[in-house]
């Protein structure tokens, strides 16, 4: 994964390759916006902005309780966030100057995302063996690079909301439809199917519902066909489907994780535990003690809960949740108005209803190509 840790294996600190990249990317903008002498602050920057600030705010309140090693620790995906979110002014500034360049590079890399998505299925289909260096057990679903079905399938979702748009935009264009966009699509909604993840298979749904009924109504049809194809041939999809209509043992979890997390939120309603200091919440709570009251690894997403939004109100209180609800206030109201509402519209819906059930929004690869959108469609005036 890249990853340079800063304590244990499974606390959560740590720098990723990833993001020495985004450094160096953001110094370089900085470098090239200087050399211009030309900055225009958009609304959703101010927003951006003082969803930063809040987060920072309870941070430092966690200083209250927290030791300066756990501080140092949670402090890092503070400044990570800010990284990866600032990806937003980078993305809209360079596609100002070279729209092909950054598109080729997305479309590239989604592409190569699903492919290896792919490989995984093919030669690593049982991850049970890697459950003690914290993985979850999955078993013949697409995990990719993340390792995660369920993060995997909310960003080729986001991913396939850009190929649909592109489709349009060059259907549009040339009235000709392109063979590799069009083969593009078919392959990524293949793979994630093959995630088989309720909360991607429901972002998928809200996100080409919305994007269909703003683009081409026809595209449902083809929704529909492909949903009933897959429920009556592939037995896994349809177990899935199913399962999501009663409380099974995945439901289960989901819903005693949601219950800690209210139990955090009304300790901590104001400002939290401090941004990213939920792993020592729980650990203060025993949350990751068995029957025994033995303490266990927490695994890599005891750091999270299984909402977004509950995990906002939980570390940076309810003046971070209405930070978070306002930006996103400000996008889709933004997003009405751009050219490509489409795909602003469709994508941040259905990252929200992702979200509900994982913590999407802070997963950075995510944020990286949600960024991606809103800076290269939300204030395009060209394609």
């Amino acid at each position: 994964m890249g990853r340079l840790p800063a304590g244990n294996s499974l606390s959560g600190g740590g720098v990723y390759l990833s993001d020495v990249f985004v450094v160096l990317l953001l110094v370089s903008w900085f470098l090239w916006r200087v050399s211009i002498k030309s900055f225009k602050i958009e609304l959703v920057d101010i927003f951006i902005a003082l969803f930063i600030g809040v987060l920072g705010i309870s941070l430092i309140n966690s200083l209250s309780w927290l030791v300066s090693s756990r501080f140092i620790v949670a402090s890092f995906y503070w400044v990570r966030l800010i990284l990866y979110l600032s990806l937003f002014r980078v993305i809209k500034d360079v596609s100002e100057h070279n729209t092909k360049a950054i598109d080729k590079i997305i479309y590239i890399g989604g592409v190569l995302f699903a492919l290896f998505g792919l490989f995984q299925l093919a030669l690593f289909p049982d991850f049970s063996k890697y459950v003690s260096h914290g993985w979850d057990p999955h078993y013949y679903r697409v995990l990719s690079t993340f390792f995660d079905p369920n993060y995997a399938g909310g960003f080729l979702v986001l991913f396939l909301l850009i190929l649909l748009s592109k489709f349009y935009s060059k259907l549009n264009g040339k009235g000709v439809i392109s063979f590799r966009l069009t083969l593009a699509i078919l392959f990524v909604t293949s793979i994630i199917l093959l995630t088989f993840s309720r909360s991607t298979y429901l972002a998928l749904v809200v996100g080409v519902g919305i994007f269909s009924l703003l683009r081409d109504k026809k595209i449902l049809i083809g929704m529909i066909l492909a949903a009933v194809l897959a429920f009556a041939f592939v037995p896994r999809v349809r177990t899935r489907v199913i399962g999501a209509f009663k409380i099974d043992a995945t439901a289960k979890l989901r819903i005693e994780d949601y219950k800690k997390t209210l139990v955090i939120i009304k300790d901590n309603p104001a400002l939290g535990v401090g941004f990213n200091a939920m792993r020592y919440a729980k650990e203060d709570r025993g949350y990751f003690r068995d029957e025994r009251g033995v303490n266990q690894p927490s695994g890599h997403a005891g750091a999270g809960a299984d909402n977004s939004l509950l995990f906002t109100w939980a570390t940076s209180g309810i003046l971070g949740l209405l930070s978070i609800l306002s930006l996103f206030f400000v996008i889709i109201v933004e997003g009405i108005r751009s050219r490509y509402s489409a795909l602003i519209l469709s994508s941040t819906f259905a990252l929200l209803i992702h979200s509900m059930f994982v913590n999407s929004l802070y997963y950075t690869w995510i944020i990286a190509l949600y960024m991606f959108i809103l800076g290269r469609y939300l204030y395009a005036s060209k394609s």
